[in-house]
């Protein structure tokens, strides 16, 4: 997964296969968004305005997207929107089910933890590696259960 993460083509859907396409001006939101060099990624120099301006959002009006007035383009029809409805739409721990990562699974993370240490660094023009704001966490830090269970 990190070598997709690092140096991964995007596959976009075929239009023939899943019936559904990607505009060119969503396609290049989104590869502006995940440009994986932070300095040069969409939003980068001046955050939610420069988001805003591309060409994408030209047909959106920004005032009354900002205020959330606007009416969804897209309601997915899902099995259990009416249940989450009636439930305020909120969502809680318990209604997770509890993932458990396999030992084997966690040894191969473990095995293959060096090849994570630097992801999320910057390199600047010196030359010299800048850590990401957030805090490194080793792999042997990682909780082996993650979900609702996790949060007893």
């Amino acid at each position: 997964m990190f070598l997709n993460i690092e140096s991964g083509p995007i596959r976009w859907p075929d239009q023939s296969k899943h019936g559904v396409s990607v505009s060119v001006e969503a396609q290049d939101l989104i590869l502006r968004l995940l440009d994986r060099d932070r300095t040069t990624r969409l939003g980068a120099v001046s955050d939610a305005e420069e988001v805003l301006t591309h060409p994408f959002f030209a047909d959106f009006d920004i005032q009354k997207l900002q205020q959330k007035i606007l009416p969804a383009p897209f309601i997915p029809k899902l099995p259990d929107l009416e249940q989450l409805r009636e439930m305020g739409g909120q969502l809680t721990f318990k209604d997770f089910q509890e993932t458990i990562i396999p030992t084997q699974k966690m040894e191969l993370v473990n095995i293959k933890k060096d090849e994570f240490e630097e992801f999320g660094e910057v390199k600047e023009m010196s030359g010299a590696s800048v850590p990401s704001q957030a805090t490194p966490a080793t792999v042997s830090d990682a909780p082996r259960r993650l979900g609702a269970g996790a949060q007893k």
